[in-house]
């Protein structure tokens, strides 16, 4: 019984051990009102980085996304592309940004461990994106309007698939590991009182200025 109890819990911590948690997360400038996301893969005993991901960045209260560029790597070095070129789009807006590493695994051509480790691609003759990451992942960038209220992200449909160890793209929905993904939000805070006592005291000097002359 204790023979069998024993295999159980080896078992058990086996296929704990495969799980895989991906965290998005987004961070806002208030000054220059640009927003940033990140991708972070955690745990996965059969797990080599982000595969493809396909994800949406929305606003609530009165603030807007005005613009979304996609940071997944990528590169050409003459011969084949590098990293994350298959249906790479920007989205509109923050809505449908998406990319996929190519379907090649050919030397370094495919891009391991990124959302896991801080990496870079080498042998790149034309760089059409980032080359190097770090962790978290920068995933995309983009501008907002607007003063207060909250800024996310997280994928559309779960879309976020991971390579295994062996350098095998997941495709058609297929996922190595057992996954969940969490997504990320940020709030933009209505600007502090003393941030309009200050610009009121600039007018009132403005309109003294203006009544002296």
């Amino acid at each position: 019984m204790r023979a069998l109890l024993a295999i159980a819990l080896v078992f058990g911590m086996a296929v704990m051990s495969q799980a895989a948690t991906i965290t998005l997360t987004v961070e806002a400038d208030e000054v220059a009102k640009t927003w940033e996301a990140f991708a972070k893969v955690d745990g996965g005993s059969d797990n080599d980085g982000i595969s493809s991901i396909w994800f949406d960045v929305t606003a609530d209260g009165d603030l807007a996304i005005t613009g979304s560029t996609l940071e997944l790597p990528r590169g050409f070095d003459g011969a084949q592309m590098w990293g994350f070129t298959v249906s790479r789009n920007d989205g509109a807006n923050g809505m449908g940004l998406r990319g996929g590493l190519v379907t090649t695994s050919v030397g370094d051509a495919v891009v391991t461990d990124f959302g896991v480790a801080a990496g870079s691609m080498t042998n790149i003759i034309g760089t059409m994106g980032p080359d190097s990451w770090s962790v978290p992942a920068l995933i995309a960038s983009g501008t907002y309007d607007g003063e207060a209220g909250n800024i996310y992200v997280d994928t559309r449909n779960g879309v976020v698939n991971l390579l295994d160890n062996n350098r095998n793209h997941a495709q058609s929905g297929q996922v190595f590991d057992e996954q969940k993904v969490i997504g990320g939000s940020v709030s933009v805070p209505v600007p502090e009182p003393s941030t309009f006592v200050l610009l009121g005291l600039a007018g009132l000097g403005l309109f003294a200025v203006r009544r002296r002359r």
